[in-house]
């Protein structure tokens, strides 16, 4: 499980990204969330994430499953990761729009006939967690902020976040990926 940090002799600590997916929102593509995470200890335990664009809202507490209320005044439902099965034919790949690599590009290759998306910010583990994306396969340093809330979104929602391969402080590799995955 990916790392988060936690301030020193606090059990709970705030993690919060007021604009996450800057490039996406500068393109005014509608592809940036806000998020806001509540950790305890380096583990997030509370998730809300907002897509300004659709009015859309997610969120989860450790326990209690994800929710999504796809705008205003609609009603919440319960949403569910989809069963992943790598040697699956046709499965829903999510990558982002403004780092996408080399190495995202092998990884991909691993698949039967993948259906590949890009998309920006925190969506990409939104659709994951609603089922509409198998597999986020995030091979580039990321932090905390982008990932904290929408950790738990996921993770509530049946699916899991993993790290692929050991990295610094800093989110650099410090090892392959394929040893990882």
């Amino acid at each position: 499980m990916p790392r988060f940090f936690s301030l020193q002799n606090y059990q709970y600590s705030w993690c919060v990204d007021p604009l996450d997916g800057t490039k996406e929102f500068l393109k005014r593509n509608g592809q940036f969330t806000i998020n806001i995470a509540l950790l305890e200890g380096d583990t997030p335990v509370l998730g809300v994430v907002q897509v300004p664009a659709t009015g859309k809202v997610y969120w989860a507490s450790k326990g209690q499953g994800s929710f999504v209320r796809d705008g205003p005044g609609q009603p919440a439902r319960q949403i569910h990761a989809k069963e992943y099965d790598p040697t699956a034919s046709g499965l829903t790949i999510v990558g982002s729009a403004s780092h996408n690599s080399a190495e995202t590009t092998e990884f991909v290759s691993q698949f039967t006939d993948p259906k590949f998306v890009q998309l920006g910010s925190s969506l990409k583990l939104l659709m994951v967690a609603e089922g509409e994306a198998h597999v986020y396969p995030r091979l580039a340093p990321t932090c905390e902020w982008d990932t904290a809330a929408s950790h738990v979104i996921v993770t509530e929602a049946g699916g899991s976040v993993v790290q692929a391969g050991k990295c610094d402080a800093r989110g650099a590799a410090l090892e392959d990926w394929k040893g990882a995955v």
